[in-house]
């Protein structure tokens, strides 16, 4: 392996890096610098390596101008956040940040900007800000009138149709001598290199890879696996300056590593970005129900008679049956205990739970979701509370049990959701969720035939188990139990009508052990270790 000098370091970047505010920043920082470290260790250099990313924020943000902020009564000009500390640079639009003495990355501030065409543009090292609406040649003049280094990334669907043609004729007329394209990790590996790279490498324009991580709580983790190397020396003065002169010389070398996404993690992310976008006021019932601002509300659907029509008449109550003796078996250690069901609105279980003594408190993301549970609430035999799932309204340690049952399909942020239900228990935790090793892997491609069907259906997330329990695993948390419930698409049987029928057909699969390898949903039952 090749030995880098003081003066000759492995410089490893990541050129397209967003901080969204459901991001831990030390998380991210810390996810960040194991991931440089890990290709650098491959490098044969984990001891000496030099980090970058570059910053790439929207419309409002200032994470940056955060990180500059001080109190003017310390005389101490660094600023320390979580256990990371920010030390400011001479040129103003960098930062080193450090954590302990043997890590450190740079912070070089930058902007995303989106053009009159809709298309995105970044505009790297640079601390202006950047109107958006302009025309693209006028936002590149203006990057470029700032210092900034202008960079148009690939996304997902954004180079395709009319803006593909617009990009590839401006690529054509080569108007700017300044100019990059940009990769980043959410390109899926199914997903064949853009055409328009090998026209821009044509014209002489290079690529600058980053990861452009995705408003998702799980995708803090992606930044630094995914950028460029280049060899050189950076000084905690100027790094800015430097990495720009690198990049604006001909003859650097720029590399790129690490892997694009994979398959099942694409669609997924997808799917859970269509969801993150849906207005904070959900439809219930042509009625508009108010959300109390929380940032994760699947409850509010799942709570409605809507829903619930889909678990109407006779079928219905026997896929409920199949839940309900899988639960109450998963809850046999612990008779007549305090349960916590969060998003339990849809009452699925309620009546299971107080007709064999649990105590039962159920949490809803807003007061309407409630009215499926009324009759109990009213007779005393079980408690509700609006309240952020996210943030749940009790002390750690206050219920023997939580259950979330069709919350987990629909839940964006799902290891802060898993995070709380784990705190709030005691004993054990009881979720369920689509796997991907049934025919949900498949789901989005038959969602349109799936709503013909049954009408009122709606997208969903599906997990790898092993993804589930190596979280559950890092909250002290152990796989007691499993039950994958169905082995045919739940569709198929309400299509059949017949519970007999579905009763029969899926006794005969249980007994295969086809079930057990790829039935769905799975209740998985969780304890405290």
């Amino acid at each position: 392996m090749t030995a880098f000098s003081q003066d000759n370091q492995l410089i490893l970047a990541d050129a397209h890096v967003h901080i969204y505010d459901c991001f831990n920043l030390s998380k991210l920082l810390n996810s960040a610098w194991n991931n440089f470290q890990k290709f650098a260790s491959k490098q044969g250099c984990s001891e000496n390596f030099t980090a970058v990313l570059f910053l790439t924020e929207i419309g409002p943000q200032a994470c940056f101008k955060k990180f500059l902020d001080r109190d003017p009564n310390q005389t101490n000009t660094s600023i320390s956040r979580d256990d990371w500390t920010f030390h400011p640079t001479q040129e103003g639009l960098s930062l080193y940040a450090s954590k302990q003495s043997d890590r450190g990355i740079f912070l070089i501030a930058g902007r995303q900007i989106v053009t009159a065409e809709n298309l995105e543009v970044l505009a790297l090292i640079t601390d202006r800000s950047f109107e958006d609406g302009l025309p693209l040649e006028e936002t590149i003049e203006a990057i470029l009138s700032e210092g900034g280094i202008p960079v148009l990334p690939w996304g997902v669907g954004k180079w395709m149709g009319s803006r593909g043609k617009l990009l590839n004729n401006f690529l054509e007329a080569n108007s700017f001598p300044i100019l990059f394209l940009g990769d980043n990790s959410g390109r899926p590996i199914f997903w064949r290199r853009p055409f328009t790279f090998q026209l821009a490498e044509k014209k002489g324009l290079r690529i600058l890879p980053g990861t452009d991580p995705l408003p998702l709580a799980s995708e803090f983790s992606r930044p630094g696996s995914f950028g460029f190397t280049i060899q050189g020396s950076l000084s905690r003065e100027e790094p800015g300056k430097q990495i720009k002169q690198m990049l604006l010389d001909s003859t650097t070398n720029i590399q790129a590593y690490g892997s694009l996404e994979t398959p099942l993690r694409f669609i997924r992310n997808q799917l859970a970005i269509r969801y993150k976008s849906e207005n904070k006021q959900t439809k219930v019932n042509k009625q508009v129900v108010s959300t109390n601002g929380f940032p994760e509300t699947a409850d509010i659907e799942t709570s409605s008679e809507d829903y619930a029509s889909r678990f109407a008449g006779e079928i219905g109550a026997w896929l409920l049956k199949v839940q309900e003796e899988a639960t109450l078996k998963m809850l046999a250690p612990y008779p007549k205990t305090k349960v916590l069901d969060v998003g339990g609105g849809h009452g699925q279980i309620t009546g299971a739970l107080i007709k064999n003594g649990y105590q039962v408190t159920v949490v809803g993301s807003a007061d309407i979701c409630k009215a499926r549970i009324q009759n109990f609430i009213d007779a005393n035999l079980c408690e509700f509370k609006v309240g952020n799932v996210l943030d749940l309204p009790y002390p750690d340690g206050s219920f023997d049990v939580a259950i979330a049952y069709r919350f987990l399909a629909h839940v964006t942020q799902w290891e802060s959701f898993l995070s709380e239900l784990n705190r709030v228990a005691k004993q054990a935790v009881i979720v369920d969720y689509p796997t991907v090793r049934s025919v949900n892997a498949i789901a989005p491609y038959l969602f349109k035939f799936k709503k013909g069907l049954e009408g009122n259906t709606r997208e969903f997330i599906c997990y790898q188990e092993h993804e589930l329990l190596d979280f559950f695993k890092s909250l002290g948390l152990s796989k007691a139990n499993r039950y994958p419930q169905f082995f045919l698409p739940m569709v198929l049987h309400r299509t059949l009508k017949s519970p007999g029928l579905s009763a029969t057909l899926e006794g005969l699969i249980r007994l295969s052990g086809l079930t057990y390898l790829f039935g769905s949903p799975v209740i998985l039952k969780v304890t405290k270790n």
